[in-house]
């Protein structure tokens, strides 16, 4: 009798088994059949500048910007600074980056 029951629960182990690899197959083939969607990176342009001297604490923090420069020298590093983030999102959008 223990014999029987150990036997149906094998056969039924393993019917259960095959199915679910041939619904696993099905799925992979549904899958690879499909299009799917192209995922674009997210591309937030960056805000316009209005004051460019909002960025100065910032770039201080950084150590873009020293104590000794002068004026001139601050304002090319902080237009240097908005340059490179309209470039990297250029290169965001044409899909580069």
């Amino acid at each position: 009798m223990v014999k029987n029951v150990v036997i149906i629960a094998l056969a039924v182990m393993l019917v259960g088994c095959k199915a679910t690899d041939q619904e696993m197959n099905d799925s992979d083939s549904q899958i690879s059949n499909s299009k799917l969607p192209i995922i674009k990176p997210n591309c937030s342009a960056p805000p316009p500048i209005e004051n460019i001297w909002v960025l100065e604490p910032m770039l201080t923090e950084k150590g873009l910007i020293k104590e000794g420069m002068s004026q001139e020298k601050k304002e090319s590093v902080i237009r240097s600074y908005i340059h490179k983030k309209n470039q990297q999102y250029s290169r965001c959008l044409k899909g580069k980056d």
